[in-house]
């Protein structure tokens, strides 16, 4: 590992993988995972930069774990704000929420009718031959189907809305380098020789 260090040290034409930029004065290049030559080459602050926003946490050629930590990104409600930042997400969340309060006062309003209406029904069922009980029945179950429609439908409604919400919300993890694992373990070995 260190003559790999300073083979990279030593040749100026080398660049750093992630960048593609030469050695720097402040920051000189690192090997952190089993890549030979200059596709070992990388700046500390890149592959830091590139693991938070990649979101792997192993090295994407040789397959090297790296030893991190994934950690969401934004807060639950700092993510549901920049979600809804997007104008067309606004716009659709305007239009779902005037289905929904339409929605709610027809559904509200049968539910009255069918209330107020309920010695009318009885009325006009006995008329037809039919008793009380069969006609509440059927007055209840026509008012069950409605709010069980109802309730489905905003079920439906809020998962169309949240699910693609969640999924992106939960894939925004930044992922942060611990240690360099690999050149922490060979520099211990090297000083315990």
């Amino acid at each position: 590992m260190e003559e790999q260090t300073n083979e990279l040290k030593e040749n100026p034409s080398v660049c750093c993988r992630i960048c593609q930029q030469g050695p720097r004065l402040t920051e000189p290049f690192a090997s952190p995972c089993d890549c030979k030559g200059s596709m070992g080459a990388v700046h500390p602050s890149c592959l830091h930069r590139w693991l938070a926003t990649s979101g792997r946490s192993r090295c994407e050629i040789c397959l090297y774990p790296f030893r991190t930590v994934a950690i969401q990104r934004y807060g639950l409600l700092e993510g549901l704000r920049l979600w809804m930042d997007v104008p067309e997400r606004t716009r659709d969340f305007a239009a779902d929420f005037m289905v929904v309060i339409l929605l709610t006062m027809a559904t509200i309003g049968l539910v009255v009718v069918c209330w107020i209406g309920t010695d009318h029904f009885i009325f006009e069922g006995k008329k037809l031959g039919m008793s009380r009980t069969w006609s509440m029945g059927a007055l209840g179950f026509f008012v069950g189907v409605l709010l069980v429609g109802y309730t489905v439908t905003l079920c439906l409604m809020v998962r169309d809305m949240l699910c693609p919400w969640w999924r992106w919300w939960r894939r925004g993890i930044s992922v942060i380098e611990v240690t360099r694992s690999h050149e922490s373990s060979q520099n211990s070995a090297g000083d315990q020789i």
